[in-house]
């Protein structure tokens, strides 16, 4: 039987004058659902074209497994893309479409932490999304983010923007 457990991170930004932006946890019913807010922000300008947002998280955390019977092989972060990152990290980005054919970004630098040490990443993708192999954990696995995130929306943009980084850990294909 092939079990998958699931964890989301949702990012949003509502861009006006200023943008207020939240982060938000979700998880399956089973899990607690958490928000993030990160307060009012000011974007710069790129190219005429984009507004970047760059703010740290209040938690850095965007996945965390302690349940030893639920340590994932692999964690599948859907609709994503990746580049290797400095020091074993990870460039993840999630793009979603809005409203009028307009697409918004979030990009953010993760790490993999597997019983209390940061092991490099090791990852692939497979269509829309990237598949991070996890080494064998007895403990905990986390993928967190120590850096700021960016969002990206486009300049002209006024209304909420939510993208969902929907990241769920689980076995390898053929392993029950």
């Amino acid at each position: 039987m092939n079990r998958k457990w699931k964890k989301a991170v949702t990012a949003g930004v509502l861009l006006t004058a200023l943008a207020g932006v939240s982060l938000f946890s979700v998880a399956s019913a089973a899990e607690v659902e958490k928000e993030m807010y990160l307060g009012v922000v000011n974007g710069q300008v790129k190219g005429n074209q984009w507004v970047e947002v760059t703010r740290t998280l209040p938690s850095p955390e965007l996945y965390r497994e302690t349940e030893s019977a639920k340590l994932p092989e692999e964690l599948r972060i859907r609709h994503a893309s990746a580049r290797s990152g400095d020091n074993g990290s990870l460039w993840l980005t999630v793009t979603q479409d809005l409203p009028g054919g307009e697409r918004a970004s979030v990009t953010v630098k993760a790490a993999l932490w597997v019983d209390g040490s940061k092991t490099v990443v090791s990852y692939r993708e497979e269509g829309l999304d990237v598949v991070v192999s996890v080494p064998a954990a007895l403990r905990q696995v986390v993928l967190r983010s120590d850096t700021p995130v960016t969002l990206t929306v486009p300049a002209g943009w006024r209304g909420p923007v939510r993208i969902i980084m929907d990241i769920e850990g689980g076995r390898r294909a053929g392993n029950t």
